[in-house]
């Protein structure tokens, strides 16, 4: 069982010009929890003191912080989706070449951050406006090239507006569909004009047209209409000397030397730019973090002293104290306390330490197996470990796969979800989510191959892929006369069982939080209740008359026990065996203890009933294998020799049905067996009320964050981390 790690509450008092050295030293030290000033060590502190402590920066320079964040995040984002480039397949620099920011305050490197992003966004922004308007000019040269053309054909050589007197001369492009519309929409005009148009383009048509000036705002209004887009062709390539093609070419190529030079540099500037991106998105993400402690450091009396509190493991106390003690001198003032802990059960018992013991809440720091770790992203969803109780995730390693596994009970699935599992695992190393779920799923395959040898099952038949391949279950064969009444009883013992561990649990916590008294007195007793209850009704059914047959009525198994729940601690008060008993009175106690024994057994009755689900899942499974294998059956007739088609559709109804019935039943099972998990296990023994130990991490994959040092501390930071 793992147990949150021991803590120590820091209070460190250093001069304000001594900042970034002391936050480069918490960034080595890793293991610092910054305590928000604002929490209340207890649920009815703030009344007492409702007095916020003043901290260094305000609620609204806090706000508009954020908002200069989010706001580099946005351009960040818009550079990055320029570049498109998956950000898992940018290479980190090497060491010396990382992009470095120097912090002497948080605001500094914010607006060093801002000015980068802006100048790199900017900078992108004007080449691809270079690059748009060059191409806006090609493609206005192909335009003025095709029109000039259409006019050659008419034998138009020159123009020159001193031949046009009365008419008006005008060079357009239009889509197909609107030169159509625009087409028909003249010929119901009795207004003379002449227009001509021809293909320049898939989509576009370009087209010149003649008409009296006095007929100018009707064609423009027209025009104008139909979406059509004047073209203006400049003098140099048509005038009354003639057409001029060679020019056109020659700007033509121009434009093209110029849009060639500004793509290539775009291009030089983007395949550069991944990695000084990433660089601007860490250190953005690390300025995140500094924020977050910034606006926990708290103003003292004394304006150029500053306090920063913090929770670190109390078995590097002694090393960090001597570190900051031996760097900073008498430029820092320490005061340091171990957190102990108390009863995670103090509201159930209505029980009040003792007035001079602080009650702070500390974070909860679990060093756990990597075997467990995916077991505590479940056990998050409940709630997180408080720091006085024991965490779960060592028992659930086992209960869970094995209640998936009565509940899916099934040889054959059970090695489909453990190769599942694994794959999973292999092809998701970079999302740690799915990761550990594959592992979930791998565990729970193995519990599903238990389950299969208890009943007998393997992809839903008494045999293993061939018929003489015989499967003798360990337990029973569901489908035998008497199979089901076994189950029951089976899960009857199994909900009790896990009960019973559930309160046994509890009465650890009790014992390692100096309740040994209550760990005897109700947890003990309880188990004994449970216990004794079940041999009851399992022996003797509901059959009164038997329960308390002499000389021993076996009933007194739950009476006694029972009695012992309600007595043991006015027996505690009464001879004084235990000091957190003192300040409740009997009256107290007794109705206490009955009501929670009344509790007790109303719950008992229904978690142990909820483990009756074992059955029905299991008579769920083999009721929907049966379904697939009868469709089977049906499909392949009754002929002796079936055909090959008939065979192949049997073979892929029996694979689709066996794929679904893992998936469905996959699902299925892991809900129910996160239910018993949180309401008949958990409710027993696991408070979760507790909240994660925040390490500082600050990332250097493509950033280096160089903390400015004073020149007056002579002495270097000489904590070193330990090695796991």
């Amino acid at each position: 069982m793992v147990r949150p790690v021991k803590m120590s509450l820091l209070s460190l008092y250093i001069k304000k010009e001594f900042l970034p050295n002391l936050l480069s030293d918490l960034i080595q030290i890793k293991y610092f929890h910054v305590k928000d000033p604002e929490e209340s060590s207890h649920p009815h502190e703030s009344s007492k003191n409702p007095r916020k402590p003043l901290t260094v920066l305000s609620e609204e320079d806090y706000k508009k912080r954020v908002e200069k964040i989010k706001l580099i995040q946005t351009y960040l984002d818009d550079i990055f989706a320029q570049i498109e480039k998956n950000p898992e397949n940018v290479r980190p620099p090497k060491k010396e070449n990382r992009i470095e920011f120097d912090y002497s305050s948080l605001d500094d490197i914010i607006n060093d951050l801002q000015s980068r992003v802006d100048f790199n966004y900017r900078r992108l922004e004007n080449m691809a406006k270079e690059l748009e308007l060059v191409d806006e000019h090609l493609e206005n040269l192909a335009e003025v090239a095709s029109l000039l053309n259409i006019i050659a054909k008419f034998g138009g050589e020159s123009y020159s507006k001193k031949d046009y007197k009365r008419l008006h001369f005008d060079l357009y492009t239009a889509s197909s569909t609107h030169y159509k519309e625009l087409s028909g929409s003249i010929k119901q005009l009795n207004s003379p004009i002449l227009i001509y148009g021809e293909p320049i383009s898939d989509q576009l048509v370009g087209f010149f047209a003649f008409y009296e000036y006095e007929h100018f705002k009707l064609f423009h209004d027209l025009f104008l209409s139909y979406n059509c887009h004047r073209i203006e062709v400049s003098s140099k390539y048509i005038d009354e000397k003639g057409i001029h093609m060679e020019q056109v070419q020659e700007d033509h190529d121009e434009e093209m030397m110029k849009r060639t030079h500004f793509y290539s540099l775009y291009q030089e500037v983007l395949a550069t730019l991944p990695q000084t991106i990433m660089a601007y998105y860490e250190t953005l993400d690390n300025i995140r973090k500094l924020s977050e402690i910034d606006k926990q450091i708290q103003q003292t009396p004394s304006h150029n002293t500053l306090k920063i509190e913090g929770f670190i493991p109390a078995s590097i106390e002694n090393r960090v104290v001597k570190a900051l003690t031996e760097q900073f001198k008498n430029n820092i003032k320490i005061e340091s306390r171990i957190i102990q802990r108390q009863d995670p059960y103090l509201e159930h018992h209505g029980i009040v330490e003792e007035p001079d013991q602080e009650d702070i809440i500390a974070p909860s720091l679990l060093n756990m197996s990597p075997l467990l770790r995916p077991y505590q992203n479940l056990i998050g969803l409940y709630g997180q470990t408080n720091y006085s109780e024991l965490n779960p995730a060592f028992l659930l390693f086992f209960t869970f796969p094995i209640l998936f596994g009565l509940m899916f009970g099934d040889i054959g699935h059970g090695i489909c979800l453990m190769g599942a599992g694994v794959l999973g695992a292999f092809l998701f190393k970079k999302n740690p989510g799915t990761r550990s779920f594959s592992w979930i799923i791998f565990y729970c395959g193995i519990g599903a191959i238990f389950g299969g040898f208890l009943y007998g099952q393997a992809f839903g038949e008494p045999y293993f892929i061939r018929e003489s391949i015989e499967l003798h279950p360990w337990l029973v064969n569901i489908m035998e006369e008497g199979g089901v009444m076994i189950i029951v009883k089976m899960s009857i013992i199994v909900g009790v069982v896990v009960i019973c561990v559930g309160f046994a649990i509890r009465g650890i916590n009790y014992a390692l939080n100096k309740k040994k008294y209550l760990a005897f007195s109700e947890s003990v007793f309880k188990i004994l209740l449970l216990v004794g209850g079940a041999i009851v009704i399992l022996k003797y059914g509901f059959d009164m008359q038997k329960w308390f047959a002499p000389p021993f009525p076996p009933v007194l198994m739950v009476i006694i026990p029972s009695l012992l729940v309600i007595f043991l601690q006015v027996f505690g008060k009464l001879f004084r065996m235990t000091s957190y008993l003192k300040k409740k009175t009997y009256g107290d106690i007794i109705g206490h203890s009955t009501l929670d024994l009344a509790e007790t057994f109303l719950a008992i009755i229904s978690n142990v009933a909820s483990f009756i689900r074992i059955l029905a899942l299991e008579m769920a499974h083999i009721g929907l294998m049966l379904v697939f294998s009868k469709i089977g059956e049906a499909l392949l007739g009754e002929s002796p020799d079936p055909t090959f088609f008939r065979k192949l559709i049997v073979i892929i109804v029996v694979i689709v049905g066996n794929i679904f019935v893992i998936v469905l039943e996959t699902l299925l099972v892991m809900i129910h067996g996160l239910r018993l998990h949180f309401y008949e296990f958990f409710s027993k023994f696991y408070v979760a009320d507790g909240y994660d130990f925040k390490l500082i991490e600050i990332e250097d994959t493509y950033s280096n964050l160089k903390f400015a040092t004073t020149s007056e501390l002579q002495t270097p930071f000489l904590y070193r981390r330990k090695k796991k």
